[in-house]
Order: C-alpha cells, then structure tokens, then sequence
C-alpha cells in the first residue's frame, strides 16, 4: 500500500489543478459576462417560423434509431404542422416575440440592450465586423426553434424549445460563452396541465391554441431561462 501512496499522492494533485483550471476558466467566463453592460443583441432571422413535432430524440444521440421504431415520419409531421400554422395565421414570428421578451428581461437586469441586424456566415455565426468596440462590450446571439414534444410514442405532446446561445467579445471577435439548451414544459404535480396533446391529430386540431401556448411559452419560460444563463 504505502508503495501505491506516491501515485495516489500524483492523481490527486494532477486532479486539483485540473479542477482549479476549470473553476479559473468558468471564473473568468462569468468575469467577462458580469462587465459586459452594452449589449448587441443579434437580431432574429426574418423568414417563416418552422416548429417542430418531435418525439423521444430532442439532443439523444439515438434519435435515428427512435424515429425509425417509432415515429419514421416525424419530418412529416414538423412540415404539416408548420405549415398548417403559416396558412392558417399569417405566418407568425415567433422569434420575435421570443426576442421583444429577451430584451426587455435584459433591460430590467441593467443591460443596456439593442438589437442589430447582422448578416451571417455559411456556419450561421454572425459576422461581427459591423459592431463598433466603442458602441459594445459584447455580441449576444440566440437562436430559437420552438415546437411539441412527445417523450414517447405513447405519450402527450408538451410545448419545448431548443436554444442556441453564443456571447461574443466585441474587441477581438472570440467566442466567449456557447451552450444549448432544451427548455420543455412540464407543469408540476398538481398544476393545470395546458396545451398538451394527447396525439398528433389533436395537436393539429388545436393549431392556432398550440400556436398561443408556444408563445406564452417562449415568453415567460424560455426566454427568462436565456437571460439567467447568460447572467
């Protein structure tokens, strides 16, 4: 035993100081974010909402194998929802309404916030070559993807969402803060347990109510989740 104690006594240090750079990292991530106080917040892509009917593989790396068992015609659902939806109400933007919220959560935080339209490269990033380093401290860009989910075949559809967020350094362009998110909505035991749906053909019977749910949703759930992230 006391042979094995120099290799134990190596592991652990090797395991502090790997701790200690990623608590220095996260620190310093979170340094950048709390100075940042003028914000350009990338605005949202003008083009028709897609939603998407997804059920089981929301981020499972499995998810090819749970759409073929399951629901192979998933795609097919997502395009006649979002186009019954389009149709129907006029093809409402809900990333607007996701981004109007986003700015005014930030705003009651003390940001000062305003929203820029920037062209994008192939990858989606944005091009940042517009944002003056007198005008920003950072570049914010979250992208929205809104619809219902089904944890199984067998199972309700519920409202959620995938975000993708990315915080930017005006003065060099470097990627500061990156992450995805998958808000759902799941109300707790107890509580009333609206715009769910019990099959596909319910959801697209109650269209322009799921429609409501999806916005109240972004609004007052996913957006406020988006701001604390960042701050």
């Amino acid at each position: 035993m006391k042979r094995n104690m120099p290799t134990v006594a190596l592991v652990l240090v090797f395991l502090v100081l790997v701790a200690s750079s990623v608590t220095n990292a996260r620190s310093e991530e979170r340094k950048v974010l709390a100075d940042a106080k003028k914000i350009a917040l990338v605005k949202y892509r003008e083009a028709q909402s897609w939603y998407f009917v997804d059920i089981g593989s929301m981020h499972r790396p499995d998810a090819w194998l749970v759409n073929a068992f399951t629901e192979s015609n998933i795609g097919d659902k997502s395009f006649r929802f979002t186009t019954e939806i389009n149709t129907k109400l006029g093809s409402p933007i809900l990333e607007k309404d996701f981004q109007d919220a986003l700015a005014r959560i930030m705003e009651e935080k003390g940001l000062d916030v305003r929203i820029v339209a920037l062209p994008r490269e192939k990858s989606g990033k944005p091009i940042l070559a517009e944002i003056s380093p007198t005008d920003f401290d950072a570049v914010v860009d979250v992208r929205l993807v809104a619809g219902y989910f089904a944890f199984g075949p067998t199972t309700v559809y519920r409202r959620a969402a995938r975000l993708d967020i990315s915080v930017y350094s005006v003065s060099d362009n470097r990627l500061l803060f990156d992450k995805a998110l998958y808000p759902k909505s799941i109300p707790p035991k107890g509580q009333a347990r609206d715009f769910q749906y019990k099959d596909f053909d319910e959801l697209m019977a109650n269209s322009a109510a799921a429609l409501g749910g999806l916005k109240e949703f972004v609004v007052s759930v996913t957006a406020p989740l988006a701001v604390n992230t960042l701050r």
